[in-house]
């Protein structure tokens, strides 16, 4: 069964995901609300304008387009679209799929790792898998294991 949240906040946010049992899917929305889709054991709280998130299971986020982002652990896979905000990705166990979204520092991704369309600079220090980064609007690194296509990338590009 799926239960809904919802937090009131302003246009930007910080939003901090703790730990994130299963997939997330989080979307950029105009609201100035952050809401969260949820199986049964999930922890939410608000402290000013910061946002924490635990879930233990697949997590459905929906924030503003301008949150700034602090993800520090999913268990599967992970889905961005529309964050601007930008921020830093720690640990990702399966697949990263980021479309539309500001400046992103990344450390981990256990799986593929598909990027498009960066406002900003776009760091992957390692991804266990393919790597596939177009439409970057500032500098890229990245080190992944498996192959890498860069595409449209305005600044520097560097991979490992």
């Amino acid at each position: 069964m799926k239960h809904q949240n919802s937090v009131e906040t302003g246009l930007s946010p910080r939003l901090v995901l703790e730990t994130i049992g299963g997939d997330l899917t989080l979307t950029g929305w105009e609201r100035p609300e952050v809401r969260v889709t949820h199986g049964e054991d999930v922890d939410i709280r608000v402290e000013d304008e910061t946002v924490f998130i635990q879930c233990d299971d697949d997590c459905r986020v929906h924030a503003p387009h301008g949150a700034t982002l602090e993800l520090f652990s999913v268990g599967g896979d992970a889905t961005i679209h529309a964050v601007h905000g930008g921020g830093q990705l720690h640990t990702i166990g399966g697949d990263l799929r980021v479309n539309d979204a500001g400046a992103l520092a990344v450390d981990q991704v256990g799986g593929d790792c598909t990027v498009q369309q960066i406002h900003g600079d776009l760091r992957a220090q390692t991804v266990g898998g393919d790597a596939r980064l177009s439409n970057i609007q500032g500098d890229c690194l990245v080190n992944a294991g498996g192959d890498v296509q860069v595409a449209q990338v305005s600044g520097h590009h560097l991979v490992e």
